[in-house]
């Protein structure tokens, strides 16, 4: 399952068809919401997608299966492709339950060290990797234990203002996507409703040039 699972990952990081991507993050999203509510338990989800996110916690009763991934042995393109695949991977355990999808960005995704490859996908040239990056931004600010975890990205690292004005339409929507839900969900920027005004008319100027 792992393994048909990485190929399906494989296949959409390397689409520059942006609709198509995401109607396939949305199919895995059902894959993993099948999973399940035939089992019942999130940890067979987390023991399927172990090694895909390069989670190897020892600290754990999940038998993890190990695929040797030559990729991870890679630098330059390959060595991105991977943080690709673990970005959409994480982005469709956020649509299909928010608990999974915060439990990858906190602890699955590489142990831990989610954030360092999410600046790596944000600070990429590849506008693709970009695009992956705001895309996985925006499905953790909808999920309420998950964006603690994206406003960190965001403070720590000096990209949102890249992917906001990035010359790609798909990149800057997804990101001006999560500065609108976030913008919505703080409860200390909605009490300023002038602030508020601000950062959703940003937001929405950006998602209208999609329109345009």
């Amino acid at each position: 399952k792992s393994r048909g699972m990485k190929t399906l990952l494989s296949i959409i990081a390397e689409t520059g068809d942006g609709q198509y991507r995401r109607n396939c993050i949305v199919s895995l999203a059902r894959i993993i919401n099948c999973v399940k509510e035939s089992d019942g338990k999130l940890d067979k989800i987390k023991e399927l997608v172990a090694p895909l996110l390069g989670w190897t916690n020892s600290d754990t009763s999940l038998v993890i299966e190990e695929i040797h991934d030559e990729e991870e042995e890679k630098e330059g393109d390959d060595k991105l492709k991977v943080r690709m695949e673990r970005g959409l991977l994480s982005t469709s355990l956020l649509l299909a339950d928010g608990e999974l999808g915060t439990w990858a960005l906190q602890h699955g995704w590489s142990n831990g060290q989610s954030m360092n490859e999410w600046q790596e996908l944000a600070s990429s040239s590849n506008n693709l990797s970009k695009s992956i990056a705001s895309e996985v931004a925006s499905a953790a600010s909808s999920v309420e234990t998950s964006r603690p975890w994206i406003i960190s990205c965001i403070d720590s690292f000096p990209v949102w203002k890249d992917l906001l004005m990035c010359e790609d339409q798909e990149v800057r929507s997804g990101a001006a996507s999560a500065m609108a839900k976030l913008g919505l969900a703080n409860k200390a920027v909605s009490s300023d409703e002038g602030e508020l005004f601000a950062l959703l008319e940003s937001a929405t100027s950006l998602l209208d040039e999609e329109e345009s």
